[in-house]
């Protein structure tokens, strides 16, 4: 703003008279640079469980930490939007106080996720309000992100034969319906038989493996695979292992047994 200084003069003359005469001079401050700022950060952020589906509950914790001047009446409000399929168990609101320099305080969520949540990156807003070593109300906003993935689970409906009796060295087909119980559709999913001659005398064949390509919940596909008998397998009963992988909606392989 704009200030006033009085400048006095005081002088004598030649005859030893003293006079003295004032003089108002106008000044203009452009602006005031504070000694001290109060510099508050979201430094740390986690999840409890790391990986989300729809329908979890779960635990988001963070840390603040003041990096600049003393910082008095500290809160932090979460903000969910209402597209945001995240509800918060406790009230969004907390009450820091006081965070004095370099003093760090945890800030702890419990959230619960909607079971209809797409498969995908939510952000969800925190305004952190304070007031400064100067008094003055401050805030900042801090946005963080949480993952949540689709839910992928496949079972083999109506497999022929059911009851498989071999030989050692016969080549075996097997036909089955492949079902997703999953939230979303998964593409790229492939199937095909696992050879471990350490648990089990089941060679893998060029017709071992079959590609299926997009699969959707609960639409069952159809498929056929072959495998092969080790010529010197020993009579007894043994698990055949099938492997199915897909790539989610995150463009992620996700592999399953």
């Amino acid at each position: 703003g704009a200030y006033s200084l009085t400048l006095t003069l005081d002088y004598k003359d030649s005859k030893g008279v003293a006079y003295s005469e004032k003089v108002t001079v106008g000044l203009f401050v452009d602006s005031v640079e504070p000694t001290e700022y109060t510099r508050i950060v979201v430094q740390e952020f986690q999840t409890t469980p790391a990986e989300i589906y729809p329908g979890d509950n779960l635990t988001m914790e963070m840390e603040l930490k003041n990096w600049g001047a003393n910082a008095y009446d500290v809160q932090v409000q979460l903000t969910i939007d209402s597209q945001n399929p995240f509800v918060s168990l406790n009230p969004t609101m907390v009450f820091v106080g006081a965070l004095e320099s370099s003093q760090t305080a945890k800030i702890v969520y419990n959230l619960c996720v909607r079971g209809d949540a797409n498969a995908r990156l939510y952000a969800l807003q925190l305004v952190i309000s304070y007031i400064d070593v100067y008094d003055q109300p401050r805030s900042l906003t801090e946005a963080v992100s949480i993952k949540v993935h689709s839910i992928i689970d496949f079972r083999l409906l109506d497999v022929q034969p059911s009851e498989v009796i071999v030989k050692p060295g016969e080549t075996v087909t097997i036909e089955a319906d492949l079902l997703l119980l999953g939230t979303e559709t998964v593409d790229f999913v492939e199937i095909e038989i696992v050879e471990n001659l350490s648990t089990s005398p089941f060679l893998s064949i060029p017709e071992s493996y079959e590609y299926i390509g997009r699969v959707d919940p609960d639409s069952p596909v159809l498929f056929t695979i072959q495998f092969k008998v080790d010529p010197n397998a020993a009579s007894g009963t043994y698990t055949l292992q099938m492997r199915v992988s897909c790539w989610d909606g995150y463009n992620q392989q996700r592999k399953a047994l």
